[in-house]
């Protein structure tokens, strides 16, 4: 599955048709999340692994957490998989953006591990190439995430580059820009996982908080429903579940739903009856977000369930980029035609990243 997720975002990438698509999500706590799930990796390899983040960086920024998960990802997991002895360290730097309401962050990924020469470093970022034949086989890999990593990143405003010298280790440097909401320029508190009181705002037809908004999963499959509510619930929406039409139908009587995750095919009441009921029961339901969810993936499904009045559609299985970049886009959108747009430190000690910088340039 990752080789051939790999190979299709290369191709839309090539092909134009990747968007990225930013919302306001906690940073730090993604980088949290980061060290948590590659602890255990470290852990079982001997290793050390610390995640720094500097204090000038807030908390809440808007930027895509899903194609950044994916090129944060890369660079750990290589650093930890290159790395023998020693370990890993997560250096989180920020700089002033090119406008106000925006910054740049520099995300240094260092290992001590066995570090590459410059021809290796001059193939590192072409598709489907390692650093030789030997690294393929004594580590595995395609020879695709870097290449995906970089090309992410330039997308998102920024680049990937690294240092390294055999034997030494490499430091690996990912560069993004990020929006700074409202709340962030205002002085909002930076600590971790700090609530937001603020009401959520669409900055503009892409970018929309998650934070207080309630998700309705729809579908007969209890396993579906628990997959599409691993995917949704982290980025901060809250999720309610429907196992039927009817019960769906009876909760939005009742709840404040500001989107609908809907399967097609449910006994009794189908998806398309579903939809058709919702968008009868008026008000806010008349244009309230219906994503479609359905294993219904031939050409031509997409533009037959928007003609149905779906807001958009997600094929099964869900792939979990895919679902936050069609939900950021309908949350976005609906945001927009219901309210006005807005108008729009010191450094966490990285000697660490310094003097390795040093030994590396010895």
């Amino acid at each position: 599955m990752t080789l051939l997720n790999d190979i299709l975002d290369l191709s839309k990438i090539e092909a134009g048709k990747l968007d990225i698509a930013p919302i306001a999500d906690d940073f730090r706590h993604r980088m949290k999340r980061t060290e948590s799930f590659y602890r255990p990796k470290a852990d079982e390899k001997g290793l050390f692994l610390r995640v720094i983040v500097d204090k000038s960086v807030p908390s809440i920024l808007e930027f895509d957490p899903v194609r950044f998960r994916q090129c944060i990802d890369n660079l750990v997991s290589n650093a930890l998989k290159f790395t023998a002895e020693g370990g890993v360290i997560v250096a989180v730097t920020s700089e002033p953006g090119e406008t106000p309401d925006h910054l740049r962050l520099r995300i240094h990924v260092s290992d001590t591990g066995i570090g590459m020469d410059e021809a290796q470093i001059a193939l590192l970022f072409e598709n489907f190439q390692q650093a030789d034949r030997s690294t393929t086989r004594n580590f595995g890999g395609t020879g695709l995430g870097l290449a995906i990593t970089r090309k992410l990143a330039q997308m998102m405003g920024g680049d990937v580059s690294v240092v390294s010298k055999p034997g030494k280790g490499s430091i690996f440097t990912l560069s993004f820009n990020v929006g700074v909401p409202e709340a962030a320029k205002a002085g909002a508190s930076a600590e971790l996982g700090a609530d937001q009181d603020s009401e959520p705002k669409a900055r503009d037809n892409r970018v929309v908080d998650f934070h207080g908004k309630t998700a309705l999963i729809v579908d007969d499959n209890r396993i579906n429903r628990r997959v599409a509510r691993l995917f949704v619930e982290p980025v901060g929406l809250r999720v309610i579940e429907a196992s039927s039409g009817a019960q769906a139908l009876d909760l939005l009587e009742k709840e404040r739903i500001d989107l609908v995750l809907l399967d097609i095919h449910m006994p009794q009441m189908d998806g398309p009856e579903t939809l058709k009921h919702i968008r009868q029961m008026g008000g806010a339901c008349e244009t309230l977000p219906v994503i479609a969810l359905t294993a219904d993936a031939m050409a031509g499904d997409r533009e037959r369930y928007l003609r149905l009045g779906m807001s958009d559609y997600v094929s099964k299985p869900i792939d979990e980029r895919q679902l936050i970049t069609v939900l950021s886009r309908c949350l976005a959108e609906a945001h927009s035609e219901s309210a006005p747009h807005p108008t729009g430190e010191e450094s966490e000690a990285l000697g660490e990243i310094d003097s390795f910088l040093q030994r590396l340039s010895a």
